[in-house]
């Protein structure tokens, strides 16, 4: 019975019954399965990628933009990035040189 779930299709791994081992092949069907339970959802795994967002101050925007256009977006990303301890993308630094 449970072959016949992981041959014709694969489930969805909704709730699945784990039967009792009674041989090799129902051990390594139970661990498809297990696995099959305890991985993440293509929604969750497109949600791992995107990183969290930084915030920064209209003083620190200002700032920003000022060093880049005395040193270049290259190296004002770089310097700020050391600076505030978190990175700062030279598209980032190139938005806020367009917006102020």
């Amino acid at each position: 019975m449970l072959r016949q779930w992981l041959t014709v299709t694969r489930p969805t791994c909704g709730n699945l019954p784990l039967p009792e081992p009674r041989n090799n092949a129902d051990d390594s069907a139970n661990q498809a399965v297990e696995s099959c339970l305890h991985s993440p959802t293509r929604a969750q795994q497109k949600r791992k990628r995107h990183h969290l967002y930084n915030v920064y101050s209209s003083a620190e925007r200002a700032k920003i933009a000022k060093y880049a256009v005395e040193h270049g977006n290259t190296a004002a990303s770089k310097h700020f990035t050391r600076e505030l301890e978190k990175p700062l993308s030279e598209s980032s630094v190139r938005s806020m040189k367009k917006i102020t």
